[in-house]
């Protein structure tokens, strides 16, 4: 009985990081790109969030100056997407 309740309580936090992951939008973080460009790691995580949201993402750190698109990457359950961009000249 006590196993029960532990994997419960362990699945509804998880659930929970995720869902509240989803409400504050995507993140960024700074990476370089294989080919050694400075780019932007973008997370888009949970049912909220969609591909869009990792564009707008994408457009708000680059701004002007546009960006490729390196690798784009979605799994799991709950919905985790990760987008890898660098920012053009």
């Amino acid at each position: 009985m006590r196993y029960r309740q532990t994997a419960f309580l362990g699945l509804a936090l998880l659930g929970g990081c995720s869902a509240y992951h989803g409400l504050i939008g995507p993140t960024a973080s700074a990476t370089f790109t294989a080919d050694g460009r400075a780019g932007y790691s973008i997370s888009c995580d949970g049912t909220r969030l969609s591909w869009e949201s990792c564009t707008d993402k994408a457009g708000e750190l680059c701004k002007d100056r546009g960006y490729d698109i390196i690798e784009k990457r979605d799994w799991g359950y709950p919905v985790s997407r990760t987008m890898l961009v660098a920012c053009k000249n």
